[in-house]
């Protein structure tokens, strides 16, 4: 008689919170946006450096992104990894690079964020050197 009693209060219970659980909300899916927007930029100042400007929205985590120059016959000059909680100033001298286009390529994990195209139309022994910036 016990058994039985204790089975029929189990089935109740089980009963009752299956009915309840129907009932409840349903909530929609949680969506995940990217706050933490990074705004990249190329600039030429006046020592002939070529200027990467990260600007990171203040956080209290470091945010990290990839800078890759490549050459226009698609070879890579360099390839860095940055981690960064702020703006940054990243310089690249390309006083030493041989006349042609540099492609600077940064990314975010394995997605391509920015790029640019700069010209150099000079040699290393002219210290005169015009460059020109394409989008």
């Amino acid at each position: 008689m016990k058994t039985k009693v204790t089975f029929i209060t189990a089935v109740f219970f089980l009963v009752t919170f299956l009915s309840s659980a129907n009932k409840l909300p349903i909530k929609t899916p949680i969506q995940k946006k990217d706050t933490s927007k990074q705004i990249f930029d190329i600039r030429l100042n006046s020592d002939k450096l070529v200027i990467l400007r990260a600007t990171i929205p203040s956080s209290n985590k470091r945010q990290s992104f990839i800078v890759k120059v490549y050459s226009e016959n698609g070879s890579m000059l360099y390839g860095g990894t940055y981690f960064r909680k702020g703006d940054a100033l990243i310089p690249f001298d390309i006083a030493k690079f041989p006349k042609g286009k540099y492609t600077f390529n940064v990314y975010k994990g394995l997605k391509k964020v920015y790029s640019k195209e700069i010209s150099k139309d000079c040699d290393i022994e002219n210290p005169n050197m015009i460059v020109e910036i394409k989008e």
